[in-house]
């Protein structure tokens, strides 16, 4: 019985989320993935002039 009570509540407790519009979706979805992008090229960049300071700091070249 206790079971079926606590399933009842969760469906209570369901219905009064705020589900997202599909517009607050995309849009979030756009944004996340422009922010992944610039994180992605700025962490490319740092590592990239690691490698040529540390390349020309030790006088290695190819």
């Amino acid at each position: 019985m206790r079971i079926a009570k606590f399933w009842n509540e969760v469906k209570s407790e369901v219905l009064k989320v705020v589900w997202p519009t599909r517009r607050d979706v995309i849009i979030s979805s756009v944004l996340i993935i422009i922010v992944s992008a610039c994180a992605a090229l700025f962490f490319f960049a740092i590592d990239y002039m690691s490698y040529k300071l540390i390349k020309l700091i030790l006088g290695v070249s190819k």
